[in-house]
């Protein structure tokens, strides 16, 4: 399906179009009969841009669709009206309330007649997508990228100190941070979740708080994740320092022997050096 919104001049006699939301003839589904340049002498309107002339009862639309198109004019006109009843086969539109849908599927014709959110949502589509929205949003995305840039600049983590703590449920550890050389924030909480591990920041009882705690120290958004992520990675540093340190430790250790087999090993090791004073004692004493 072709959906293009018009407000570049892309229409002609014969397109198929829908009117956008945002006007008295809100989602109607038509056909074009005419296009009008502007500054032509046979344009009609106050428009700047084109005027174009459209059918908007050239499809038979469902029941309870005119139902709806009745409610929506009756507001517009301050009064009941019927769908038979108003000239809605030459109504004069402005480029950027159209949308054209020249090469729509037939089943998909039929649906936009019975239902005006599929209308809508076609609209909203080609709005998107159109260039001058597209524009705009790139504008503001250069605006954001803009101010990033003159924005100060984030603090410098120069250091973190981990302490790791045995026998808690939740608690890993603490971090002692460091920022710019400058400021140190002292007992960081490493804690464990079921989601996993996450960062803490220093607290203190507060009774007017929701958890009853209130943090001593906020880190804004914009630099949450990189100290996060920075005590995180520190954490398990010192995991891997302390197991390598341990598995050194383990290979410089003499290997454990009882105090049974530390006797044995004597009696082997001084035995041989004098057998004939051992020997001569037995007999004499035997004698």
């Amino acid at each position: 399906m072709i959906t293009t919104n018009c407000i570049n001049g892309e229409i002609s006699r014969g397109d198929l179009v829908v009117s956008t939301a945002d006007n008295d003839y809100s989602c109607l589904v038509g056909k074009v009969i005419d296009v009008v340049k502007a500054g032509s002498p046979k344009h009609e309107t106050r428009n700047p841009g084109d005027d174009v002339y459209v059918d908007f009862m050239v499809f038979e639309y469902s029941e309870a669709r005119k139902e709806s198109i009745e409610r929506s004019l009756s507001k517009v006109y301050g009064q009941s009206v019927k769908l038979d009843d108003i000239a809605l086969d030459n109504v004069i539109m402005a480029p950027e309330s159209l949308v054209r849908i020249t090469g729509i599927a037939q089943g998909k014709l039929a649906v936009l007649l019975d239902d005006e959110r599929e209308v809508a949502a076609i609209c909203y589509q080609a709005l998107v997508e159109s260039e001058p929205v597209k524009e705009y949003f790139a504008a503001i995305a250069e605006e954001r990228k803009r101010q990033v840039s003159q924005a100060e600049p984030l603090p410098t983590i120069t250091d973190i100190a981990v302490r790791t703590v045995d026998g808690k449920r939740s608690l890993l550890g603490f971090a002692d941070v460091t920022l710019n050389n400058a400021v140190t924030i002292r007992d960081v909480r490493i804690m464990q979740s079921e989601k996993g591990i996450f960062v803490a920041m220093p607290s203190k009882p507060d009774a007017t708080s929701r958890s009853g705690y209130r943090n001593i120290v906020v880190i804004e958004t914009g630099f949450k994740e990189a100290f996060n992520s920075a005590v995180i990675d520190a954490y398990f540093d010192v995991l891997e320092e302390t197991k390598d340190k341990a598995s050194g430790v383990d290979q410089q250790m003499p290997p454990k022997v009882t105090l049974a087999e530390q006797i044995v090993a004597v009696k082997e090791k001084t035995a041989p050096h004098n057998p004939s004073r051992a020997t001569t004692s037995r007999e004499g004493r035997e004698k």
